[in-house]
């Protein structure tokens, strides 16, 4: 006689896969409501890849809140100090191209450089604060660390920012589906792509 036990045994097939689904989706609320101050999405982004890597370094089921708010709590400073820097940065590389758009003229071929420089930035980025979630050191280190991954993982750097670039310009563009990806990127949408990243470039932090 077949029983339903499994339906509430943690250790079940079932059992993990709902675990899995609770943590995608308290993860993914989690950081959307610590973002709202929006100068805190650093921390709260942060804080995500620490719920994510934890759960795919430990055999044993993460509890989301509780790890979400140490990776929080722990990384704040440095991971606010990040994001704050990087957005000025862009919000006057953003001003540059758009001076040099109205002046024209031979300023135009320095278009290029700042263009890559934002794009290098960016990208950077994907790495820097998976890399603040693994490791305690200094921002300057840190910095580097996350620029030694990205170069040595191009490939999946472009994955990861496919990945994350692609779902938000589906959402923008797309009006038709829209209210299907604002619903699937308010209960798991970005702690997914998040769990995916984590899953490709977390390797080097497990060594």
């Amino acid at each position: 006689m077949f029983g339903f036990g499994f339906l509430f045994d943690p250790e079940s097939r079932f059992g993990k896969l709902m675990g899995k689904i609770s943590l995608i989706v308290l993860t993914n609320l989690l950081f959307i409501f610590f973002s709202i101050p929006i100068v805190t999405i650093g921390a709260s982004y942060t804080a995500m890849c620490h719920v994510m890597l934890k759960s795919l370094k430990s055999d044993d089921e993460v509890n989301p809140v509780t790890e979400f708010w140490v990776g929080f709590k722990n990384n704040f400073k440095q991971a606010t100090l990040c994001w704050t820097g990087a957005v000025i940065l862009l919000f006057f590389g953003y001003l540059d191209l758009s001076w040099i758009s109205q002046i024209g003229g031979i300023f135009i071929y320095l278009n290029v450089p700042i263009a890559t420089i934002m794009v290098l930035e960016i990208a950077g980025l994907l790495y820097l604060f998976p890399t603040i979630a693994a490791y305690h050191n200094s921002i300057p280190n840190l910095i580097k660390a996350a620029f030694y991954y990205l170069m040595k993982m191009p490939a999946i750097a472009v994955m990861i920012g496919l990945g994350n670039t692609l779902p938000l310009a589906m959402l923008i563009l797309d009006q038709v589906y829209q209210p299907a990806y604002v619903f699937g990127f308010f209960f798991f949408g970005f702690s997914l792509i998040t769990m995916v990243s984590m899953k490709l470039i977390s390797k080097p932090f497990y060594d």
